[in-house]
């Protein structure tokens, strides 16, 4: 009995090593959607996390005013949890944009896609016209698809 508990909880060991791997490993790249809300604009981007907490979103958009390397860092402070944030430029028009830092916050799923909150601050400050206002905020959700979860999809 005590060699079948044994080879019982050694089996559940191993074949559970591969999710907790996937779910503790850091870095590696991840295709991000996200949106303000119901009527907004659905952004899709991908987030290379390096192992060493930095990383940059590449927003692949038909706007020359967000196209390229934004600079990111993340942090996950437990095996499922991660954040990610870059300071970004988004079109609101083909001729106006929003400046901002943009946060994610996710958990991970069994699956190794992480979703959650997302927050813009937008720093009016520079912008035109002049607004007493500093600073304002929109929220939404994201979802986060690791590459190596979609190409084996």
């Amino acid at each position: 009995m005590k060699r079948h508990f044994l080879l019982v909880t050694l089996a559940a060991i191993l074949l559970a090593a591969p999710v907790i791997a996937q779910q503790t490993t850091p870095g590696g790249a991840w295709t991000v959607t996200f949106n303000f809300g119901t009527n907004s604009t659905v952004r899709t981007f991908q987030f290379n996390a390096n192992n060493d907490g930095t990383g940059a979103f590449r927003f692949r958009t038909p706007s020359a005013v967000v196209r390229g390397l934004f600079p990111a860092v993340w942090s996950r402070p437990t095996a499922l949890t991660m954040s990610f944030t870059a300071e970004v430029q988004l079109p609101l028009t083909s001729t106006v944009r929003e400046v901002g830092t943009l946060v994610f916050k996710g958990t991970r799923a069994t699956n190794g896609t992480m979703s959650g909150p997302v927050i813009l601050i937008i720093d009016n400050t520079g912008g035109l016209p002049a607004t007493t206002v500093p600073y304002s905020i929109r929220t939404g959700t994201f979802t986060a698809v690791p590459l190596s979860v979609t190409a084996g999809r």
